[in-house]
């Protein structure tokens, strides 16, 4: 049986890309020569990944910094604090740390999407684009304001990294004649978001030595409304308690 081979996300930045983003910061470079950048980089990761028999692409994240700093510009609430230390190789305390200053969101997301539009417009093998999790992005900010504590600052995170993308008004299609668009996503797409993360829940869990009470469907030979009515006790035992601690 053949396995399906792919990569953690990033892939080795080029020496030109370096001297392009330092342009970048000093603002040398205008929007088509940003275009070209981005595009040019990404073709780069892509076309190395194919040559080398990868299975699923990723995008390269050849224009991210340091995998997560880049976000940070994304993220309403938060400001900027002087790096701790500024000679060697970069590490976790050579990345500026942010200070969270009020309630956060990203208006215009993470990038990600449009990160992966791009990779998408340049390979027809299947792809993907990585995301890091809450609990990473938490590393480097520091509480002001805003929140009483981290595990608050981490649920808005939560919501911000699983973002759908489905536009607000929810329908995509739209018909011609019709005054607007129909077929709803947001359903869909979050269940299959929400389904994801069950699964990846369980494999911890799994992991760990634990086995949740798991809800069944009453017509499956052997599940019945009581068992599942036991389940529901189970899991509310469990989510009292975790407000308690909140």
């Amino acid at each position: 049986m053949k396995l399906t081979t792919s990569t953690v996300g990033s892939h080795g930045l080029p020496g030109w890309v370096w001297l392009a983003r330092e342009a970048l910061e000093q603002n040398r470079l205008g929007a088509i020569d940003v275009r070209e950048l981005m595009e040019d980089a990404t073709q780069a990761a892509l076309l190395d990944q194919e040559r080398a028999g990868v299975d699923v692409l990723t995008t390269g994240e050849m224009m991210r910094v340091r995998f997560i700093i880049g976000f940070y510009d994304r993220i309403a609430g938060i400001r900027a604090l002087p790096a701790p230390r500024r000679l060697g190789q970069p590490l976790w305390d050579t990345n500026t740390p942010c200070e969270v200053v009020d309630k956060i969101s990203a208006p215009h997301g993470l990038g990600i999407v449009d990160e992966w539009k791009l990779a998408r417009s340049l390979t027809t093998k299947p792809l993907k684009a990585t995301v890091p999790g809450p609990y990473t992005l938490v590393v480097p900010l520091k509480l002001a304001g805003g929140y009483r504590d981290k595990d608050t600052l981490v649920s808005d995170l939560v919501d911000i990294v699983i973002d759908t993308g489905v536009p607000i008004e929810d329908a995509l299609i739209q018909l011609e004649g019709f005054e607007r668009p129909v077929g709803g996503a947001s359903t869909i797409v979050a269940c299959a978001a929400v389904s994801q993360i069950m699964v990846h829940t369980a494999v911890e869990l799994q992991n760990r030595g634990i086995t949740p009470p798991i809800f069944v469907s009453p017509t499956v030979p052997g599940a019945s409304v009581q068992s599942n009515d036991e389940v529901f006790a189970a899991h509310r035992k469990r989510l009292m308690t975790a407000a308690a601690r909140v």
